[in-house]
């Protein structure tokens, strides 16, 4: 199985995806005005032993974040590993850790490190690092990228030789050329289609997540071939779908009801086959009489449709604002002259103007001024003004 990662740059966002085969199978947003730690090296101190939790918090010299420091991630020798946490660190110790688990400022969560020898060279504390520190990331064969001035940097920071770097050379977007576009318009849509012509839908709430299985018509409901086949589709799609959109914690799948326990058996084998090429801890349950499913998943910080679309289910303001300037760079690289000009919904006009330091990387990539304009639109617009025309 080839390993391939794409990276594509765009003003105050960086994407990558990982592609298996050629086929999406993680996609990671890195924002900057949501700065990750993940993957990254501090010097930091003690500040608290935590008998109860087993471990200890610690302050990073260079950060505000709360930290983490469990029993089992802390360098111990043979005659230390049943020793209790307050007998291999002390209050006030100066200690080099790195990020395992960012902190999710959603869910109040602490990020969570390991501690290490000494801290590397801080150039070496790239995006690429954190992305390859990511679980699934590893033996990653390519990495094709759509910025030269990224791919220099690479190859100063990786290893000759073990990974191939290349640039993408074709016309189409990288996103669009591999699928990825195509993933994370299902991501917002929250349809994902099934080969036979049904689909699942993922609603998250408070305590889990619950995904329903849904088939082409009612009538496929009255066959039992049909619904088997539609569950098996579902299983193969769900548990794509949950390492793809990063989704953890308690999940609830409720398949279509199907009569007779060999279907029942054969789904709950195939969920559980399915689920293995996770790369994270993943516990499930058994098929109850109801067609109900249950998994418990590690959760990896905070899940890709939450970073897309708000609660009420439109799309989040910095998310639209960042398609919005991809969208306006690539138009801005056209040979007709002008200004460009932003067209979208209050709140995501309110961002752009929030965040001067994205236009002002618009306006200075492009060689041309920026008029950003309120409408009703969800989506937006971006066009280039002719200097003649009335605005």
């Amino acid at each position: 199985m080839t390993k391939t990662l794409i990276i594509n740059v765009g003003i105050g966002e960086v994407r990558a995806s990982l592609l298996e085969n050629e086929q999406p199978t993680q996609i990671t947003l890195m924002r900057d005005h949501e700065p990750s730690i993940l993957g990254l090296q501090f010097e930091a101190r003690v500040v608290k032993i935590a008998v109860e939790l087993d471990g200890a918090f610690v302050k990073l010299n260079e950060q505000p974040v709360e930290v983490f420091l469990p029993r089992r991630g802390i360098i111990k020798t043979s005659e230390q590993k049943n020793k209790p946490i307050n007998n291999l660190v002390n209050e006030g110790q100066a200690i080099s850790v790195e990020i395992t688990r960012d902190a999710i400022a959603a869910d109040n969560k602490l990020a969570i490190a390991k501690e290490i020898a000494s801290v590397s060279d801080k150039e070496a504390s790239h995006f690429i690092h954190q992305l390859l520190a990511k679980k699934g990331y590893g033996g990653i064969d390519e990495i094709i990228v759509d910025d030269l001035t990224l791919l220099a940097q690479l190859k100063k920071q990786l290893p000759e030789g073990d990974i191939t770097l290349t640039t993408h050379a074709d016309k189409q977007p990288l996103f669009a050329y591999y699928g990825v576009e195509e993933k994370l318009a299902e991501v917002v849509e929250n349809k994902i289609p099934l080969p036979s012509g049904g689909w699942i839908s993922i609603e998250a709430t408070h305590a889990l997540t619950a995904i329903d299985v849904n088939s082409s018509s009612a009538g496929d409901r009255l066959a039992p071939d049909n619904a088997l086949r539609a569950n098996l589709e579902a299983a193969t799609a769900i548990a794509k779908a949950l390492v793809l959109q990063n989704i953890g914690g308690l999940v609830v799948v409720d398949f279509i009801d199907m009569l007779g326990a060999k279907a029942k058996t054969n789904l709950q084998e195939v969920m559980e086959q399915e689920l293995k090429a996770d790369p994270l801890h993943v516990e499930v349950g058994k098929l109850s009489p109801f067609g109900l499913f249950e998994i418990k998943r590690q959760k990896s910080g905070e899940n890709l449709r939450d970073k897309l679309v708000k609660q009420n289910e439109s799309p989040r303001p910095d998310a639209t604002a960042l398609e919005l300037l991809r969208q306006a760079q690539k138009l801005g690289e056209m040979p007709s002259i002008g200004d460009i000009e932003i067209k979208a919904h209050a709140g995501v006009i309110n961002w752009l103007e929030n965040n001067a330091k994205a236009c002002d990387m618009l306006k200075e990539s492009t060689a041309r001024n920026l008029k950003l304009k309120s409408d009703n639109s969800n989506i937006g617009e971006v066009r280039i003004i002719n200097p003649q025309e009335k605005t």
